[in-house]
């Protein structure tokens, strides 16, 4: 590990400075090493060493922010700052994440001899006028909007509190009532996000589509989580085939639910063999069912810090219980499967 406050120049005060070679026979390390801490700061911002100052990181994440311009270099020491993960991976992640006019290893386009620079003046004066206009009609427009959707959201959840309602939606139009579960409960599901984006082994996909996604989207970008992903709605034929590429179903239901509720999705992890994460209301039969089943891991609570560690527990306990698939599938096929309810009403029928 490496420190902003390593020096620059070995040696002491008043003598000549010592010579590399000597401190590595000296001290029994690789010159290269040495050389490398000389130049840890080399080609960093000072704004930047100023906020990695006392900081514990290793050298290659400066070798890193010296792809970035000074700037860009300044927006990731503060966001690994905030986070408290100054770490190789999520310098990288910003890297990646960074404009090609913000980085210093992108060479600039070249331009174009042939385009006289009047008629690039004007192009570019075109251009500033058309983003000026959009910008202004965006920021005008996104009080309001934002409102709205603050409203609607509001409105959605205290709807499908409702047990009736959303009985009736489930069994009228079970796509549309998963895309309201989607809105009025993906909050706590981006604070879980947030709280784990240090693990650089977790990533989150939302499947869903509409202006509500898109806003959800907006908010995870503005939070900086670069560990959701957001994915367009897929036919169901293809969704068994992305269940098999995850390894944690999650399920988020609205705290303030009376009832008991068994959504539609838990069902469909299950039928694939995915264990489960859920944010639920206290009381409800789901909690003892993945409790007893031992098909994952539940949160009556409401907060992201609980979910959180029950996130860890679950996912740090994936590689050493390798019969979370098999007891999931075990579950659907003895109380869900349709062969299952068809048993239970003949069996009820003939009594």
């Amino acid at each position: 590990m490496a420190s902003t406050k390593a020096g620059c120049r070995f040696g002491h005060r008043g003598r000549e400075p010592v010579e590399s070679e000597r401190l590595a026979r000296a001290f029994n390390v690789n010159l290269s090493s040495i050389n490398q801490r000389v130049n840890l700061l080399s080609g960093i911002c000072p704004e930047a060493i100023a906020l990695l100052q006392d900081h514990q990181f290793t050298p290659d994440v400066t070798r890193i922010l010296r792809n970035m311009k000074a700037a860009r270099q300044v927006e990731a020491v503060e966001l690994m700052v905030a986070s408290n993960t100054i770490t190789v991976a999520h310098v990288e992640a910003l890297l990646k994440a960074t404009p090609p006019e913000q980085r210093a290893d992108v060479p600039p386009p070249e331009r174009d001899s042939k385009t006289a620079p009047m008629e690039q003046l004007v192009k570019l004066e075109k251009e500033m006028s058309q983003v000026q206009a959009t910008y202004k009609d965006a920021e005008s427009n996104y009080g309001s909007e934002l409102l709205n959707l603050v409203v609607a959201k509001g409105y959605l959840t205290k709807l499908l509190a409702n047990p009736a309602v959303k009985s009736y939606i489930e069994r009228k139009e079970p796509e549309i009532l998963s895309h309201l579960e989607l809105v009025a409960n993906m909050g706590i599901l981006l604070d879980l996000a947030e709280k784990l984006i240090h693990r650089t082994d977790v990533g989150f996909l939302f499947v869903g589509r509409g202006s509500d996604v898109k806003k959800l989207a907006a908010d995870a970008q503005a939070r900086g989580l670069l560990n959701v992903l957001f994915q367009d709605e897929i036919h169901p034929d293809e969704i068994p085939c992305l269940y098999a590429q995850c390894q944690v179903g999650l399920v988020a239901l609205d705290p303030r639910h009376k009832s008991h509720n068994i959504p539609g999705k838990f069902l469909t992890y299950m039928q694939s063999g995915l264990p489960v994460l859920a944010n639920i209301n206290a009381g409800n039969d789901l909690a003892s069912i993945i409790r007893d089943e031992n098909v994952g891991r539940v949160s009556e609570d409401g907060s992201a810090d609980t979910l959180a560690l029950l996130a860890l527990e679950l996912i740090d306990g994936l590689g050493s219980d390798g019969g979370y698939k098999e007891r999931c599938r075990g579950l659907y096929a003895r109380l869900f499967a349709p062969e299952t309810a068809v048993r239970q009403i003949l069996a009820a029928l003939n009594k």
